[in-house]
């Protein structure tokens, strides 16, 4: 296990993954918004003529590691200025030219795909209004049925009860001492390490799923994970 994880690690003692671009870049949207400009979201595909380069061998390498992030497309939010606004050939020129700029002394072009753009204007959509109208009605079933409990005006086995936070705070507090509690006592054990598994996972999905700046501490986890497997 230790080889495996040493030959893997060696990647970042390679000179060329000091050549690398960042995998994420991020600039600041609420200065690009200020200023009157544009936010976009654009991925960069990775390309040279030259497939016999080191740089688009190593890449390769990188690819064929299943715990590596991919590297031949580079993620970024963009601020654009408005007058590319419309035009989504401009808008590729512009984002091209960032990142060509990134990765010149690479020897690698870069294709640009526009995902989003935002103008810091919001406007609801009409799910956002449903969402809202729930929201609203749920709170509301909440706080009569809350004041409704608290006064005693209804029996608990009532169903509007339920979204009693009164009755929801007893309920969560309550233990059972049945014969079926103690029976099953082993599976509250299963249930935490159950659920502290569950939280293990999200927070490794949270890292995958966005940007972060330690794109290497995701892949060391990630791979000892693997080893331990």
């Amino acid at each position: 296990m230790a080889a495996k994880g040493a030959s893997k690690e060696s990647f970042y003692f390679r000179e060329e993954w000091k050549l690398l671009p960042d995998l994420f870049n991020v600039d600041d949207y609420y200065d690009c918004i200020a200023n009157g400009n544009i936010y976009c979201a654009v991925d960069a595909k990775l390309w040279t003529m030259n497939t016999s380069s080191e740089i688009w061998n190593f890449l390769e390498e990188i690819d064929r590691d299943m715990n590596m992030y991919r590297r031949k497309v580079l993620h970024r939010y963009l601020c654009m200025p408005l007058g590319v606004l419309g035009s989504e050939v401009s808008m590729k020129r512009y984002s091209d030219a960032l990142i060509d700029a990134e990765i010149k002394n690479i020897g690698l072009n870069a294709t640009s795909e526009i995902l989003a753009c935002s103008n810091g204007i919001v406007t609801p959509t009409r799910y956002d209004y449903i969402l809202c109208a729930f929201f609203v009605v749920y709170m509301t079933t909440v706080l009569l049925a809350t004041l409704l409990d608290v006064a005693g005006r209804m029996p608990e086995t009532h169903f509007i009860v339920k979204f009693s936070l009164r009755y929801n705070w007893k309920q969560l507090l309550k233990t059972s001492r049945g014969e079926d509690y103690t029976r099953l006592k082993c599976m509250q054990g299963i249930r935490f390490l159950n659920m502290i598994l569950i939280i293990d996972l999200h927070l490794k999905l949270m890292y995958t799923w966005f940007n972060t700046n330690h794109t290497e501490y995701m892949e060391q986890i990630i791979l000892k994970s693997s080893d331990l497997q």
